[in-house]
């Protein structure tokens, strides 16, 4: 129900939130139950469509999301828009029910809503084209697709506090790895890239 999707992210158990780059919301789905690989049977499943929080598809770059495990942010790169979001996944409201089996869902649901929550610009200058986005403690990377930059942000005062030249113009998606290092995907160049500091 969600074309031209730019960005997933793990909610918990087997919820997640999607960048619909089609509808241009953030949606929240549930699978609720796991069926097994390859198994379509999601009549179980619910899908809320936050209309009020308004992004755009940049066509060949991803949106990526990331939910800070220590609060109820979710940041959101709305990279049609060339700004970084975050919605308060905590304080959000139901309009009303729509259609469990509208034909862009191919399938009947359990659940299909639209719903509103509280979110803010958290950044929109420093960057050409953001893509990427991680987050670590209270620091939030953001690749840059069109330079390679890495910039980070302090989440608290919202502060650009230190920025790495990778060199790497189609940066993509970046996270930190099960060593503590930063690693990133190139479209241009096919590469996964670790960071390893000096």
């Amino acid at each position: 129900g969600s074309p031209y999707s730019m960005g997933i992210e793990n909610d918990k158990d087997n919820a997640f939130w999607v960048f619909d780059g089609f509808h241009e919301e953030i949606c929240w789905y549930d699978f609720v139950e796991d069926h097994g690989p390859g198994m379509s049977d999601h009549s179980d499943g619910q899908i809320r469509r936050y209309s009020n929080v308004q992004v755009k598809r940049k066509p060949g770059v991803p949106s990526h999301m990331v939910k800070d495990p220590n609060s109820d942010w979710l940041y959101i790169v709305d990279a049609g828009n060339n700004r970084i979001l975050r919605m308060n996944t905590a304080d959000t409201r139901i309009i009303k029910g729509l259609p469990t089996g509208r034909p862009d869902n191919n399938e009947q649901l359990a659940k299909h809503e639209e719903w509103e929550a509280t979110y803010e610009v958290f950044m929109e200058e420093g960057f050409v084209s953001p893509a990427g986005i991680e987050l670590v403690g209270t620091t939030l990377f953001v690749s840059d697709h069109a330079n390679g930059d890495i910039i980070a942000y302090d989440t608290e005062s919202g502060n650009e506090i230190g920025r790495l030249k990778t060199g790497n113009p189609g940066i993509m998606g970046i996270v930190l790895g099960p060593d503590n290092k930063l690693w990133f995907a190139n479209a241009s160049t096919s590469e996964i890239i670790r960071i390893a500091p000096n």
